[in-house]
C-alpha cells in the first residue's frame, strides 16, 4: 500500500510538475510572440519613414504652363556673344505669370544661355531655370 501511495504521490507530483512546464512553455511562447510582433512592427516603421513622415501636403490644384519661347532672343541678337533679349515679348510673360501665377513653368524651343538670369526672365524670383 505505502508503495502504491508514494507511487500516486509521485504520479500527482508528476503530473503537477508537467502541467506547470507546460504553461510555462505556453506563457513564455505567448511572451516571444509579443516581443516578435513588436519588433517586427518598430522595423517597419523604421524602414518606411513615410508612416513617421508623410511628407509635405499636395497642393489642391497644380497649374502648368507650357511655353515656346524661341522669339525672347530675336533672331538678329543670335550672333552676339550675350544674345538681347526682346522686351516686349518678356514684358507679356510676365505680365502673365505675375497674374496667373502657375505652379509649374515649362519654357521650350528657347535660345536663351547661361548669361541670362533667372530674374530676367521670371518676376520676383518666384521660379528658377
Amino acid at each position: 500500500l505505502s508503495n502504491t501511495r508514494l507511487s500516486s504521490t509521485q504520479l500527482s507530483t508528476t503530473r503537477l510538475s508537467n502541467t506547470h512546464l507546460s504553461s510555462t512553455r505556453l506563457s513564455n511562447t505567448h511572451l516571444s510572440s509579443f516581443w516578435l510582433t513588436i519588433l517586427n512592427l518598430i522595423l517597419i516603421v523604421i524602414t518606411i519613414p513615410a508612416i513617421s513622415n508623410p511628407g509635405p501636403q499636395r497642393p489642391v490644384n497644380l497649374t502648368c504652363l507650357y511655353q515656346n519661347v524661341r522669339g525672347f532672343v530675336p533672331f538678329s541678337g543670335l550672333a552676339k556673344k550675350i544674345p538681347p533679349l526682346d522686351r516686349n515679348k518678356l514684358n507679356d510673360f510676365q505680365s502673365y505669370i505675375y497674374s496667373n501665377k502657375p505652379g509649374l513653368v515649362l519654357l521650350t524651343e528657347t535660345w536663351l544661355t547661361k548669361e541670362h538670369l533667372d530674374n530676367e526672365i521670371f518676376p520676383n524670383d518666384t521660379y528658377h531655370c
